[in-house]
């Protein structure tokens, strides 16, 4: 499955079964989908953030890696989640996807 979201992002899952993995492309940077699980509509997941040296945000956290939570719902074609850097309230979002055929 593809999603696109309206800031140019590119955002990919592979699902088995009830867990996913995935990526988003965003900006020209490569994140990674972690830990993705799928109970009914519900869709916890991570997005790993892992760029280092040219990530500034790793940099403050003295070269390693960190994770901001994404928890929502899908509905149709349509998944809303929000979310927000890992165990605090830095960087908080809410984001729409919305399904598209792979091109």
């Amino acid at each position: 499955m593809v999603i696109r979201q309206s800031k140019q992002s590119v955002v990919t899952f592979d699902q088995r079964g009830n867990q996913f993995t995935g990526q988003v492309l965003y900006e020209g940077k490569v994140f990674k989908i972690v830990d993705g699980t799928i109970d009914g509509d519900a869709i916890p997941f991570f997005v790993l953030h892992h760029h280092a040296p040219d990530d500034s945000e790793v940099k403050e956290n003295g070269g390693g890696p960190y994770r901001n939570t994404a928890k929502g719902a899908v509905s149709g074609d349509q998944m809303t989640f929000s979310g927000s850097r890992e165990n605090s309230a830095l960087r908080r979002y809410t984001a729409t996807l919305h399904r598209v055929s792979p091109e």
